[in-house]
């Protein structure tokens, strides 16, 4: 059977003593944080002057550069065809759609055509995407859009709508 030793037990529950933990950790805690600001402060302000042994600064030599130069023409990932479509001798769409609005980008895949259809409801498509039955987004261009049918190409043209503005309404007296 344990035996507490009762002014131990009384010693280790005080208020001094515990007061003397506090401080004791209060104290470690700050020591800690103060050698991380130390340590941080050393990363980001203390620069190098002299390169590490093992760093060696390649430069090519005239040969490699004229490798590196035919590789970058051999288009290792593909080349875009330029777009050899003549505007004028695609036809206007026949079809029930209506080109709302066209978020136009350099980069065809971030390019954006908001049609609406025969129901009133418009939607948003990107290239490639079909649009109604066996109707394909085949490209967006700044004004209008190319839309691919059983291999015919059409186009679809944003309203040329006038803005009207209404007149001012008229101050009570």
């Amino acid at each position: 059977m344990i035996r507490f030793n009762n002014a131990l037990l009384i010693r280790l529950l005080s208020y001094q003593y515990a007061k003397q933990i506090c401080y004791g950790l209060i104290g470690f805690l700050g020591l800690w944080i103060f050698l991380n600001i130390i340590q941080t402060a050393a990363i980001f302000f203390y620069h190098s002057s002299q390169k590490p042994s093992y760093i060696r600064a390649a430069t090519p030599n005239a040969s490699q550069t004229a490798l590196l130069h035919q590789i970058s023409k051999w288009h290792l990932f593909g080349q875009a065809p330029p777009s050899t479509i003549n505007d004028q001798a695609i036809p206007l769409s026949s079809l029930n759609l209506t080109l709302t609005g066209i978020f136009y980008q350099k980069k065809p895949q971030l390019s954006r055509a908001m049609i609406t259809n025969a129901n009133g409801v418009p939607q948003i498509y990107k290239t490639n995407e079909h649009v109604v039955n066996d109707v394909t987004l085949y490209e967006i261009r700044p004004n209008s859009v190319i839309l691919e049918r059983n291999g015919q190409l059409e186009k679809l043209t944003l309203p040329g709508r006038q803005l009207q503005f209404a007149e001012p309404p008229q101050r009570l007296p």
